[in-house]
C-alpha cells in the first residue's frame, strides 16, 4: 500500500469518526483535535507504506491538508495531543478507536507505536494518586506542626 492510499484512508476515517471535514480550516476545537488526531495517525500509519519510514516526514503530512500545513503545526498538534492523551480519557478513547479502525483496514502497527498512550495513562493514575498520598501526609503534618506551636506558646508537655 502506498502514502497517498493510506494518507486517503486516514483521512476518510478521521472524517467519518468526527462527521466533519479535515481540510476546513477552521479553528473550532473538534476540527483542531480532529486534525491532532490525523497527523499522529498517518505519522504512525504512514510507516506501514512502501515509501517506508525515512520518506515520511511532518512536511509530507502537513501538505497532505488543503489548505496546506506547515512542519511545525503539525509537530506541535502531536506534541499537544500526547499531552493530552495522557489526562484526557474520552480523547484516549476517541484515539484508541480511530487506530482499531485504521488497524483492520490498513494492518497493525509496529511494536513500536503499540500501547504508548496506555502506558501514559496508568502512569498519569499512578502519579494522581501518590499526590492524593503526599498531600493527605502534608495535611497530617500540618496538624502536628500546629499541635507544637500551641504547645510551644502555651508550654504545655507534649506526650508521644
Amino acid at each position: 500500500m502506498n502514502f497517498v492510499q493510506i494518507q486517503t484512508e486516514v483521512k476518510n476515517t478521521v472524517g467519518r469518526y468526527f462527521d466533519l471535514d479535515i481540510d476546513n480550516p477552521t479553528r473550532k476545537r473538534v476540527n483542531v483535535e480532529a486534525r491532532a488526531y490525523y497527523y499522529k495517525l498517518l505519522q504512525n500509519f504512514g510507516r506501514l507504506s512502501n515509501q517506508g519510514r525515512n520518506k515520511i516526514t511532518l512536511e509530507t503530512i502537513g501538505q497532505s491538508l488543503t489548505p496546506k500545513k506547515h512542519h511545525a503545526t503539525v509537530l506541535f498538534a502531536i506534541k499537544v495531543l500526547d499531552n493530552l492523551l495522557a489526562y484526557d480519557n474520552r480523547m484516549l478513547g476517541n484515539y484508541n478507536d480511530l487506530k482499531d479502525m485504521l488497524e483492520k483496514k490498513l494492518g497493525k502497527l509496529p511494536p513500536e507505536f503499540q500501547g504508548k498512550e496506555q502506558v501514559l495513562f496508568r502512569e498519569n493514575e499512578e502519579l494522581k494518586q501518590e499526590v492524593s498520598r503526599l498531600k493527605d501526609k502534608n495535611n497530617d503534618l500540618n496538624k502536628i506542626i500546629k499541635r507544637y506551636r500551641f504547645a510551644s506558646r502555651y508550654r504545655i508537655k507534649l506526650v508521644h
